[in-house]
């Protein structure tokens, strides 16, 4: 197993660290780009910019098993975050949806669905939706930071078209406020992990940074069942 890290601000570069490094120590390897993701397998997801790239977990030094464009002309014209799952399903967050690519999808292949998120309220078919950061379970349910309400919607693993998330974490109690998130992540017991400049707890108004971690079921105005945070740590590292 690995350490992936991104460098973060302009940097197009992931390193690939061993998963008992500490301290100062070099990666093992560099990967040109600038978000990763890792299925089921252990095969290694990278958005380079202007594709999304798949390596062999066995072979990351190669060329990629398969490489889907992103830019116009494109299934993706504007990428906001891209998630594999552990089938190897991409998710892809555009502007105002989710692009659902299959397992064996390469070159400037279709989408297997659209996820567009829940209708108006009205009952118009226009989607109250602009997505943000995701992440995506072990179950395929796909988890996305929705900027047009400042919520956290679920959405389950065949979802497609407008529809109703299965779950909405939203409220004071979570302390989650959208606009500070910075990203999300799962293990494999469906807990949900947010990064998040986000409420305190002093009763100051002073925003707190750090990770808060809720559990596979979490639902509404629930609190995080764990906060983590240290002094090192700071606001927009993802």
């Amino acid at each position: 197993p690995s350490v992936y890290v991104t460098g973060g601000g302009y940097s197009q570069e992931i390193f690939v660290f061993p998963q008992a490094a500490n301290g100062e120590t070099e990666p093992t390897l560099e990967i040109q780009g600038n978000q990763v993701s890792l299925d089921g397998a252990g095969n290694v997801y990278v958005f380079t910019g202007s594709s999304i790239d798949e390596y062999s977990a066995n072979f990351l030094i190669g060329p990629p098993i398969r490489s889907l464009p992103v830019g116009p002309g494109t299934a993706v014209t504007v990428l906001q975050d891209v998630m594999a799952s552990s089938t190897g399903e991409i998710f892809v967050s555009e502007s105002d949806r989710i692009a659902v690519f299959s397992p064996t999808a390469t070159g400037n292949a279709s989408p297997l669905r659209y996820i567009l998120g829940p209708p108006q309220s009205t009952g118009g078919t226009t989607s109250a939706f602009i997505p943000g950061f995701i992440t995506v379970d072990g179950s395929d349910n796909l988890y996305v930071q929705n900027n047009y309400d400042h919520t956290i919607e679920v959405f389950g693993p065949t979802d497609t078209g407008n529809v109703v998330p299965a779950r909405t974490i939203s409220g004071p109690l979570t302390r989650v406020s959208n606009k500070g998130l910075t990203g999300m992540s799962t293990d494999t017991a469906g807990n949900l992990y947010v990064l998040c400049l986000c409420e305190g707890t002093d009763g100051t108004g002073k925003a707190e940074f750090g990770v808060f971690e809720f559990d596979p079921a979490a639902n509404g105005n629930v609190a995080p069942i764990r906060y983590v945070s240290a002094p090192e740590m700071y606001p927009y590292f993802g």
